[in-house]
């Protein structure tokens, strides 16, 4: 053994690099040819291209040449009645069973295709459906910080409703700060799960893009959502002078309209990602097409938007 290791660390490097070639290209081919090999072996039509290769081939490789298709029949028909029902039956029986053994593999290739999809269209929709309904919590705690200082700033820090409003806003702070946490982990959680469904969305038109596009859109929301709101005593008589003078209006009022664009933008990307996943499972009927119809101009207008929005998250 110290030997070899003594022989291993005397190798030049140029010798090493070619060591190192010779091994990688040797692997690569054990690796194609095993990948060939199931590829062939490991479904109906691959066995069948082998059989007709092996026909095709016979000649070169047994050195023995099989019966042309006329030549069968001829010997076929020379046969014994006998002989001839033990061969008929027998072929009936294999060809019986390779058609119901495909039958069978193709159902249950596509029962499990559909679990498969459905399971990502469920997780799709539970996990961007929480992240929506933690934003909506999040923007409504925003914009009632915007509509309270706008409220503010029009009646007064003395208005009691002003006053009630802010003791209100404190009341749920807490809850608002909770939610941030909250969305801040899902929103890098999230990102798994576009890797781990990918071959379901790279299956449909646009699908994977989109998914990347929301990802960006719930970024976005995280950035938006941390609109500093200072902890003030309800019980302090100038809680709304405080908290006029340490939040920033103009910073909700954007935050407020950014987080509601990208809600609306999630909420329809993710409900058409989850309709292109079951449309083969659940196809759509006339009435579908009459509901539709009857909303066409909507529906384009609605189709434009989030394609819009979907290139603008792309380049962002």
């Amino acid at each position: 053994m110290k030997r070899i290791l003594y022989s291993i660390k005397n190798i030049t490097l140029p010798a090493r690099e070619n060591i190192f070639k010779a091994f990688s290209i040797t692997l690569l081919a054990i690796t194609v040819v095993s990948s060939i090999f199931r590829t062939v072996t490991g479904n109906i039509y691959g066995i069948f291209g082998l059989v007709i290769g092996l026909y095709l081939l016979a000649p070169n490789i047994f050195s023995v040449e099989p019966y042309s298709g006329t030549e069968l029949l001829v010997w076929y028909s020379n046969l014994s009645d006998g002989y001839k029902i033990s061969i008929t039956s027998s072929l009936l029986t294999v060809v019986g069973f390779i058609i119901a053994f495909f039958i069978s593999s193709l159902s249950w290739k596509n029962e499990l295709k559909s679990k498969i999809e459905l399971d990502a269209a469920n997780d799709m929709q539970m996990a961007y459906g929480h992240i929506t309904s933690l934003a909506i919590d999040v923007n409504t705690f925003i914009g009632l910080v915007a509509d309270t200082l706008n409220m503010i700033g029009e009646k007064g820090p003395l208005d009691p409703e002003s006053i009630s409003s802010a003791k209100f806003i404190m009341n749920e702070r807490q809850k608002y700060t909770d939610n941030q946490m909250q969305l801040s982990r899902l929103s890098i959680d999230i990102h798994s799960l576009a890797g781990r469904h990918t071959l379901v969305l790279a299956s449909r038109v646009g699908a994977y893009r989109t998914i990347l596009a929301v990802n960006k859109a719930v970024g976005n929301i995280r950035t938006a959502m941390y609109v500093y709101v200072p902890d003030i005593d309800i019980d302090d008589p100038e809680i709304c002078t405080r908290l006029q003078s340490r939040v920033n209006r103009e910073e909700a009022e954007s935050s407020r309209k950014i987080i509601r664009k990208e809600i609306d933008y999630i909420s329809g990307a993710v409900g058409g990602i989850n309709g292109q996943i079951q449309d083969h499972i659940l196809r759509p009927g006339i009435f579908s097409l009459f509901a539709v119809i009857k909303k066409i101009s909507q529906w384009q207008q609605h189709v434009i938007t989030q394609y819009k929005r979907t290139k603008d998250l792309e380049n962002q």
